[in-house]
């Protein structure tokens, strides 16, 4: 948040502040927090403020993002982390019901184990599940790439497979600007059980960019977040 056209200051240049809002969803204060001033530079007055109404989901550290260039990917959006949230479950449509299984996949954090994936591996952050048990597809290793203008996920090193092996799964998630709600597909089921590939159209794999907004609250179109900041106005100036 910026605000400009203050005073004139002895350089000649108008006064302006520069009010960074970072996530905290236990700052004091109820929540709201309050701004900290952290430094000034040619007439410009930098503060940080942490609130929780800066939140859009716990990050999962640096691991779930990725960079290409000057555009920034963030996969966290996705990420499950409570029993209070369930697993994404991926689509598929290509079993008959006394065949079907059930793919259960978080991002970038292991399987919550609850529902039918109570009885998933601890560490499984792929899992499928049948009417003979639980499978572990794939633990969350490596960070998501950058790959052909989509971003890549690759789960490896699940549960032994044929010749040795042990399974490996991808996931390719596709921008689709305003959703956060679709499922992955599965597409692609290896005749060894070596190898499953999802493909997934959401709205956290759009890249970040800035937005501006009006009257205290700004909305990303792209990812379907809404930041309102209302809650942090007060009669009486933050000191």
């Amino acid at each position: 948040l910026i605000y400009f056209g203050g005073e004139e200051c002895s350089s000649g240049f108008q006064r302006m502040s520069v009010i960074n809002f970072e996530c905290n969803q236990t700052a004091g204060n109820n929540g709201r927090g309050a701004p900290v001033f952290t430094g000034e530079v040619d007439c410009t007055y930098f503060f940080t403020w942490d609130t929780k109404y800066a939140c859009v989901h716990e990050k999962e550290a640096l691991l779930c993002g990725v960079s290409d260039g000057k555009q920034r990917f963030d996969l966290s959006a996705l990420a499950r982390h409570s029993e209070l949230e369930q697993n994404w479950e991926a689509m598929d449509g290509s079993q008959r019901e006394a065949e079907k299984k059930h793919f259960f996949i978080n991002i970038c954090h292991r399987v919550l184990q609850t529902g039918q994936a109570r009885g998933c591996p601890e560490d499984a952050a792929v899992c499928a599940v049948d009417k003979n048990g639980s499978k572990n597809l794939g633990r969350f290793i490596s960070s998501p790439t950058r790959e052909k203008g989509n971003i890549q996920l690759s789960y490896s090193d699940g549960d032994e497979c044929g010749g040795g092996q042990k399974i490996i799964t991808n996931i390719t998630l596709m921008c689709k600007p305003g959703d956060l709600e679709s499922a992955p597909v599965l597409t692609t089921s290896r005749a060894d059980g070596c190898f499953y590939e999802f493909e997934w159209r959401t709205a956290a794999a759009c890249v970040l960019s800035r937005t501006e907004g009006d009257n205290c609250t700004v909305f990303d179109s792209q990812a379907g977040f809404s930041f309102d900041l209302t809650p942090l106005t007060k009669k009486d100036a933050y000191k």
